[in-house]
């Protein structure tokens, strides 16, 4: 999102060209594209939109209607509404460059850093000297963080235009990235003899956000924030300028700071969209959901109607990010009466909505729009929804015989086929989503967690490394990095992948327990808590951010018989953040794990529940304490709260599966098979969950033929019939299986080191 800040929208039509633009309008319509070319030399590239919609419904096969629509879309800051038609132009001979061009721009300015560059290579195959395609390439190449890859382009750039002020810049931002911090210095001083002697000309916004960040990377946080407010206060209209600062301001944890920055910028032009979105995602973060709704709903509601259809495509985004389908559907539909032609991508994302939320003939109607390849993939990813696994297969396969190299349906044809049971098949299709492109899902993410569960620990080490050069900054990644590192005995690895996870935003907590869990496994519980204990030195245990690392630490203290120090965690966290759920979900944890009265630990549990309904956690631990109880009914109403609630998988498994044992030790035999096909669908890789389901259909009838395909999932995925493990313990997330006494299963390596304590931030 920080990204799509690059493009700002147009301001109002120019008194100059009212004149041009009402005889074009009223004299010239539907005499060709001489309007538009009119409109554009004049810069009224908002007035544009609408002519070349109605041009190319006409036309549809008009490469410069196509390409005029993309720079219309990239300079009025809709840059994502225009890559579709920049690909159809870059399709006819001719305007591979031209077009090409546009559509890396376009890229760049929607926050597709991965289309930027694919679009700048492509035009590279053809111009490998082209300035402007290089860079774009170094751009988009920075803003992914490949620091080494952007400063090749730059270095390139600079050989051809040796006073281009820009690529001066982002050699230096490289280099600050890079941490290269004296050449960076070297590099400054140079910049500002030449920029007196007037040898080049530095883009002011600019200059200023990177001395700040330099300021920052050298260790003079105050100094950064200094230049920073004078650089906001000086180029308030600068979008690179704002997106320096909230990077700066976030990685300072002073989100009241960014907040005010982002309100402020869109209270000077409410028609930036991209602020708009950006901010309301915050608002969402922080769970002020109402305030980011009405935000949004602000924007449908400001002209030109451009400005309003981005504004409901926001608020669309807004109801998927809340799984609320229904209003997501309705959004689109907002955004579809204002924009005539729309792309493939907002009438598939219509499509899907509509089919998330169960409106499945509505949703296939919709997808009749669609060109033939996208309109199989639409019905795959329907008919997905509705669980029928083979026909959505089909559906992929045959959009696919027409797109072949398209990730999305490759990536959809893998799950399709997962849920199909059909393994070697999903492979297949994530290694082909994986090749086609990469950061387009989360393929190569899925595929080492299924080469994982599978103890295919060198295939998985490639599909994670694809995925994570693609995602540098999906923490997922990196903790299966760090697991499977730990496997094959890495230790080296394992340290860089746990430091990397460390030094992200709000990641340090888990990056903590990570290593704790490790170490646990790995070597003993007494290890484990050392380790804790001193890393509370230089990480605060009780802020809530890092309840990870409590709760690991308040499982070990338990499993040790270390109860009053457990209790005492807990409770320092509640006492210094009162209002927060977590915290008490904590304290109930060591209350139970401890011998607790009951009642104390369902207490905490219901104060967390009272502070946040959708806490995973403790509505867990309430089902088990009504099920410990006698109330059957009370504690699988609870299960399925904490299940629908679960954001990992992991923690998913572990809750569904309680679930199911205590509907068997209830005699709830069908409840039981439900709730484990349950389980199938969301996890198909679940080793355990196949091996129960197996049991129970096997025992009703041997030859069932789904209770013999589930055996043969279960043992794939490590389980035998009866739920036994086949080898070392290793749970269906990659995560190794403890036992009680909070030891592993076996030691991966015989000279398992101690894991390193990840340092703070700002250390190497």
């Amino acid at each position: 999102m920080l990204d799509r800040l690059y493009s700002r929208a147009i301001p109002a039509m120019r008194w100059v060209c009212i004149f041009v633009i009402a005889v074009v309008i009223t004299a010239c319509k539907g005499d060709g594209l001489d309007e538009v070319h009119a409109l554009h030399e004049a810069g009224q590239y908002l007035e544009s939109l609408e002519l070349l919609e109605e041009w190319i419904e006409d036309h549809p096969d008009d490469p410069e209607a196509h390409y005029l629509y993309g720079v219309a879309s990239v300079r009025t800051g809709r840059a994502s509404l225009g890559l579709f038609s920049l690909r159809r132009a870059r399709d006819f001979e001719g305007w591979e460059v031209k077009a090409g061009l546009e559509l890396a721009r376009a890229g760049l300015a929607s926050g597709d850093n991965a289309a930027a560059i694919d679009a700048a290579t492509q035009v590279l195959t053809r111009e490998p000297d082209s300035v402007v395609a290089l860079t774009i390439r170094a751009e988009a190449h920075s803003l992914e963080k490949d620091y080494e890859a952007a400063l090749a382009d730059a270095e390139r750039v600079r050989a051809a235009d040796p006073r281009n002020g820009e690529i001066e810049l982002l050699r230096l931002r490289t280099l600050v990235g890079l941490r290269r911090l004296e050449e960076a210095q070297a590099l400054f001083d140079e910049l500002e003899a030449r920029r007196e002697a007037g040898e080049v000309e530095l883009p002011e916004g600019r200059y200023c956000a990177t001395r700040a960040i330099f300021a920052a990377e050298s260790g003079e946080k105050e100094r950064a924030a200094e230049i920073f407010d004078v650089c906001l206060e000086r180029h308030s209209e600068s979008a690179i300028v704002i997106e320096q600062a909230l990077e700066f301001y976030d990685g300072q944890e002073d989100s009241d700071r960014s907040r005010t920055i982002l309100e402020h910028a869109l209270a000077e032009e409410p028609s930036r969209v991209p602020l708009r979105e950006h901010l309301a995602a915050r608002l969402r973060k922080a769970g002020e959901i109402d305030e980011a709704e009405r935000l949004l709903r602000e924007g449908t509601e400001l002209e030109p109607a451009m400005i309003a259809a981005m504004a409901w495509r926001g608020l669309a985004w807004h109801f998927f990010e809340l799984d609320d389908f229904a209003g997501a559907a309705l959004a689109w539909s907002e955004f579809m009466a204002l924009v005539p032609t729309p792309g493939d991508e907002s009438v598939m994302a219509w499509s899907e909505a509509l089919a998330l939320s169960g409106q499945y003939d509505e949703a296939l109607e919709v997808a009749k729009g669609l060109p033939e390849a996208s309109q199989h993939m639409a019905r795959g990813r329907i008919f997905l929804e509705q669980r029928l696994a083979r026909p959505a297969l089909e559906s992929f396969e045959r959009g696919l015989r027409l797109w072949p190299d398209n990730p999305v349906a490759h990536y959809y044809a893998a799950r399709a086929a997962e849920h199909a049971g059909d393994f070697g098949r999903a492979i297949s299709e994530y290694r082909h989503s994986v090749r086609a492109n990469a950061g387009a899902t989360d393929a190569g993410l899925r595929l080492g967690r299924l080469y994982m569960v599978e103890r295919r620990y060198q295939p998985a080490r490639v599909a994670l490394g694809h995925h994570q050069r693609e995602h540098p900054n999906d923490p997922e990644v990196i903790v299966l990095a760090y697991r499977l590192a730990i496997r094959l005995g890495d230790e080296k690895r394992s340290q860089s992948v746990l430091r990397k996870l460390s030094r992200m935003p709000g990641q340090r907590g888990r990056s903590i327990a990570e290593a704790a869990n490790a170490l646990a496994a790995t070597e003993n519980n007494a290890l484990a808590i050392n380790f804790l204990l001193r890393t509370t030195e230089t990480l605060d245990f009780a802020h809530p951010d890092n309840a990870e690392a409590l709760r690991s630490l308040i499982t070990r203290l338990a499993l040790g018989d270390r109860s009053e120090a457990a209790r005492m965690w807990a409770r320092r966290s509640v006492k210094a953040h009162p209002g927060a759920a977590r915290p008490h979900e904590l304290l109930g944890l060591a209350l139970e794990q401890t011998g607790a009265p009951p009642d104390e630990a369902r207490r905490s549990y219901e104060k967390a529940v009272e502070l946040d309904p959708d806490d995973a956690y403790a509505l867990h631990a309430l089902a088990r304490m009504q099920a410990s109880g006698g109330d059957i009914d009370a504690a699988l109403a609870f299960y399925d709260r904490a299940t629908d609630n679960a954001l990992r998988p992991e923690h998913r498994s572990q809750i569904a599966l309680d679930a199911v044992q205590l509907s068997l030790s209830e005699g709830r035999t069908k409840a039981a098979e439900s709730r484990l096909e349950e389980l199938l669908w969301h996890q198909p890789i679940n080793g355990a969950a196949a091996a129960l389901l197996s049991d129970l259909l096997l025992e009703r009838d041997p030859a069932s033929a789904r209770g013999l395909s589930l055996s043969h999932r279960a043992a794939r995925f490590g389980r035998r019939r009866g739920g036994s493990d086949d080898a070392a313990g290793e749970n269906a997330d990659g995560s190794i299986a403890e036992n009680a006494d909070g030891s592993g299963g076996e030691n991966i390596r015989d000279d398992a080191a101690q894991p390193l304590i990840p340092d703070g931030p700002d250390s190497d």
